[in-house]
């Protein structure tokens, strides 16, 4: 199965007072771009969609574009919340957008389950795990001793009813360390990475696609609001 792994957005960002968002725009239409030609099963944003907590109307604006393109397109979207996200805020809307194929994680309540695809092979089950801190998870499982970021992952996933016969992918986005080579692939600290249960990959990376598409996007308001 085939997967366009995107990461970090972080939708809305403003450098020494200059907003990114034109540049995002053109980054996002490259992406539309790639997917065409690539065509794959689906659409991973792992985590930091958006800049702040808090996004402008312009950069909530452009992810729902962004969204509404990828919908047209009939590609299946697994959205996670990161440490920049607000999870209750990116999750608004997502049992309702579920139908739609566009699938955004919760937010952590102690359970996930699975978001399940299909292709030739069968059944590959994608769990959405946002960004958790040791205090989240240990307000579901106070008998547990989390400590550390680590962990809180390692507690979060024991608890996953996993189907280790069939084929697991995580979508997460958090700062862990440790782990076990696979064979297949270097394993290194994961921040917003994408791991499968054969074969893992992690450091933290941009897309920056390198050709321009004619796509546009619905606005609402302007692209570069004043500095705030």
């Amino acid at each position: 199965m085939k997967f366009l792994h995107l990461a970090d957005l972080h939708l809305g960002k403003r450098v020494n007072g200059f907003s990114m968002l034109e540049d995002q725009a053109h980054i996002l239409r490259q992406i539309l771009a790639i997917l065409d030609d690539e065509q794959p099963d689906g659409v991973l944003i792992a985590g930091d969609v958006y800049d702040k907590s808090v996004p402008s109307v312009e950069a909530v604006g452009l992810l729902d574009g962004f969204l509404t393109e990828l919908r047209a397109r009939g590609v299946p979207v697994l959205l996670i919340s990161g440490n920049h996200d607000s999870p209750e805020r990116l999750a608004f809307g997502g049992r309702v957008m579920d139908s739609c194929g566009i699938h955004i994680s919760p937010v952590y309540d102690g359970a996930l389950a699975p978001v399940t695809l299909q292709d030739a092979f069968g059944p590959v089950h994608v769990w959405l795990l946002p960004f958790v801190k040791p205090a989240h998870v240990r307000r579901w499982f106070p008998d547990a001793d989390i400590e550390s970021y680590t962990d809180a992952v390692a507690e979060a996933v024991a608890h996953m009813d996993i189907d280790t016969a069939a084929r697991n992918v995580l979508v997460t986005h958090q700062f862990v360390t440790g782990g076990t080579r696979s064979g297949l692939r270097r394993l290194t600290t994961w921040r917003s990475a994408t791991c499968t249960a054969r074969s893992t990959s992690g450091a933290r990376r941009s897309a920056m696609p390198a050709r321009r598409s004619n796509t546009r996007f619905p606005r609402q308001g302007s692209t570069n609001p004043s500095p705030s």
